[in-house]
């Protein structure tokens, strides 16, 4: 580093901006999982569509949650058969969802230093602000908020 110079620039070597980008923190990624494993562990007991669908959401994670289409061939049914029997149960795929992405992301801000932004990703929402709109309707507090009151949790 040089101080006082004309310019402000960095230089890298050629070989250095090719090479391929290291997209995730092994560490992060690490601590994700096991919370996923704990979290799929913990859904083994349940029982019922509504588990299967709540199972298939976290193990086919990561990032992408599938369209009610894509869960229903997963599960072997039609997508209207998989809304009548989601139904009968009192429930919503897009509730079971929004559940699923809820009990991810406190276990994300309990169990990891991940950030906002990263959580947002990890969930599949498009920005952190729509995750974090999300998680204030859910919870009544915000992510960093819930972050600092679950610190020794």
């Amino acid at each position: 580093m040089q101080f006082g110079q004309p310019d402000n620039a960095l230089q890298f070597d050629e070989a250095w901006c090719t090479r391929a980008p290291r997209l995730h923190d092994p560490l992060t990624h690490a601590m994700a999982s096991e919370s996923c494993q704990q979290f799929v562990a913990g859904l083994a007991h349940a029982g019922g569509i509504a588990a299967a669908v709540r199972r298939t959401l976290v193990e086919q994670m990561p990032w992408r949650f599938p369209s009610i289409e894509s869960m229903a061939r997963t599960l072997a049914l039609e997508p209207r058969t998989l809304r009548r029997r989601l139904a009968t149960h009192g429930t919503t795929y897009r509730s079971i969802l929004n559940e699923v992405r809820l009990r991810l992301a406190i276990e994300y801000l309990r169990k990891t230093r991940m950030t906002t932004e990263e959580i947002a990703e990890r969930l599949g929402y498009s920005e952190a602000a729509n995750f974090r709109h999300a998680f204030v309707r859910w919870t009544g507090t915000s992510p960093h908020a819930y972050r600092l009151t679950c610190a020794p949790c």
